[in-house]
């Protein structure tokens, strides 16, 4: 291994680490390792270990370990609900007990009406919007992997309570159809959906996330809004110069844009030397919270595909647990739900899903919704054929050099180039959920095409970003998170389904051969539950190993599903 190469070429990213020659060594050996004859892959295979290494945390008052969202250095800088929990199955190939702590943080955190905060760290909670993620799922696939019936049980009660929140309270006019009240409730900030049309400035309405008396996990000090400024902003007076700066930029994503600009001041003047003054020639009313015009909320595809999903899923864990009428009620209402949204939010010409306003009318732009929809299985199979076909591996759309942009190529509202990942960039938490969409679907040959495109575009960059441009590649936004651990997973995640051994559910173990572009020879290992496994790639020609022992009959350009010894599967 060459240390100094992988830190020269990545000097982005490892300039925001304070990381040890022998640690790239411990990490590169950690969960996964992999090796070939092109050292661009291998040399990133290390440093995207290196990444996910580094932003590893423990919160010792919650008891578990994050692996914290933007990295180490990062802007971020905390849990988020969406990219936490949605880089679970990424996440357990290199530590399956810290893709549990993903979950395990949620869990333990939630209020008692279900709610939990949808950013976190050890501290604090923000309790004013919900994310996106798939969180039974995630929680039926860990328990698959590594059984435990009392942490099962204890997930499911409070999955379902965070279920039926979601249920009660995005749905204002009660119609079974579920609602977004603005950007943040699926994690799209500054979307073109939510910049539309007429703007009108809110502050704080409780019905976006109401709060029990003495129920609520602390917030960030800026949630009290009856505070002055100077009140709200007293606990971090003694923060670094980098904390105000990443507290800055969650403000400001979070819509509070006053107290954006405070600690956005108090960071300029603390790496000035000065003592920050929290409320010096700034305004003292309460910030401002929230986009909102008079056309929220939407019924939305996003929120409608977790909701759904969550329920199959539950289902599923119900049926685990032996409740049977429990999962027959739960599989029937997410089937009528599926029958509701199919029927009020797919479009009948353009074959695709778009949000409604309150009023009923189409916002008609080509977004990530469709991936979040095919992700969680919402489309039937016909309505998914279709939208393969005219959208998703459509050139012109999202089937572009560097896949899956956030908008539609073809869509107006597309800008590539924007800071904003939602506004037409491929941002990488797609990536990290868009593999169960082609899979759902049986597009397994596409997925393997999309997973080499994506392979050799980030191996080809020195750094580990927050979003591409989908025509070139290209990174964006490097300077607010040089070293993602989202993109990290990304690739060391499609390395895996291109020639590396994934652990499955029901003691199953799956060897993909399909390769590299460019590379003849492979060695990837997996270490699991005490077994190594490891696929050689030789030319076409592949050899698997338990522990040592050879497995017959692995083909090139197929995947061998085995049990755990490496006896195959029917």
């Amino acid at each position: 291994m060459n240390i100094s190469d992988v830190r020269q070429f990545e000097h982005r990213a490892f300039g925001q680490m304070d990381i040890s020659d022998a640690e790239i060594q411990a990490a590169a050996a950690r969960g996964m390792a992999f090796s070939c004859d092109q050292w661009d892959y291998e040399r990133k295979f290390i440093a995207a270990k290196c990444v996910i290494e580094k932003s590893i945390v423990d919160f010792p008052k919650s008891g578990v370990r994050m692996s914290m969202t933007g990295g180490p250095g990062g802007a971020y800088g905390a849990w988020f609900f969406e990219a936490n929990v949605g880089s679970a199955p990424a996440m357990r190939l290199y530590d399956l007990d810290l893709a549990w702590d993903q979950v395990l943080l949620a869990l333990k955190r939630q209020r008692k009406d279900g709610y939990f905060p949808y950013v976190m760290a050890d501290e604090w909670g923000m309790e004013h919007h919900i994310g996106w993620a798939t969180l039974a799922r995630e929680i039926y696939e860990l328990d698959a992997l590594r059984p435990d019936r009392d942490r099962l049980e204890w997930a499911y009660e409070r999955a379902l309570k965070w279920t039926r929140w979601v249920q009660k309270y995005r749905d204002s006019n009660n119609d079974g159809i579920y609602e977004s009240f603005h950007e943040f409730d699926i994690g799209v900030d500054r979307d073109p959906r939510y910049l539309m049309n007429e703007t009108v400035w809110f502050t704080h309405d409780e019905k976006w996330v109401p709060e029990p008396a003495g129920d609520s996990v602390q917030d960030l000090p800026m949630q009290d809004l009856t505070k002055s400024n100077e009140q709200r902003l007293e606990p971090v007076k003694d923060w670094s110069a980098g904390q105000l700066m990443r507290g800055a930029y969650i403000s400001a994503v979070t819509g509070r844009l006053m107290q954006a600009q405070l600690m956005l001041k108090a960071a300029q003047e603390r790496s000035a030397g000065l003592e920050p003054a929290l409320t010096r020639g700034l305004q003292t009313r309460a910030p401002l919270s929230c986009r909102l015009h008079h056309l929220l909320p939407y019924s939305s595809p996003e929120v409608n595909s977790m909701v759904y999903c969550d329920l199959v899923y539950l289902a599923k864990i119900a049926d685990k647990l032996g409740r049977s009428a429990e999962s027959a009620k739960l599989a029937g209402e997410a089937e009528e739900l599926r029958e509701r949204v199919n029927a009020y939010l797919w479009h009948p010409e353009d074959h695709c899903y778009y949000d409604k306003d309150r009023h009923g009318n189409w916002i008609k732009i080509n977004s990530d919704a469709q991936m979040r929809a095919l992700n969680c299985g919402l489309p039937t199979n016909d309505m998914a054929e279709v939208m393969f076909t005219e959208h998703i591996l459509n050139p012109d759309r999202f089937w572009t050099p560097f896949p899956l942009p956030s908008v539609a190529a073809d869509d107006e509202a597309h800008l590539p180039n924007g800071d904003s990942a939602w506004h037409g960039p491929t941002l990488c938490l797609t990536p990290t959920r868009a593999f169960r969409a082609f899979k759902n679907y049986g597009y397994d040959d596409d997925l393997i095409e999309m997973a080499r495109r994506i392979v050799r575009h980030i191996a080809a960059r020195a750094t580990f970003p927050q979003q591409w441009n989908p025509h070139t590649g290209k990174p964006g936004c490097v300077d607010l998170a040089p070293a993602m651990e989202c993109s990290a997973y990304v690739y060391t995640h499609y390395v895996a389904m291109l020639c590396g051994v994934i652990p499955r559910a029901e003691n199953q173990i799956e060897w993909n051969c399909f390769g590299l572009p460019g590379v003849n020879e492979t060695e990837y290992k997996q270490y699991f539950n005490g077994r190594t496994y490891r696929l050689n790639g030789q030319h076409g020609r592949w050899t698997g190993y338990v522990d040592g022992k050879m497995i017959p009959d692995v083909a090139d350009g197929a995947i061998v599903i085995t049990d755990t010894q490496g006896g195959h599967k029917p």
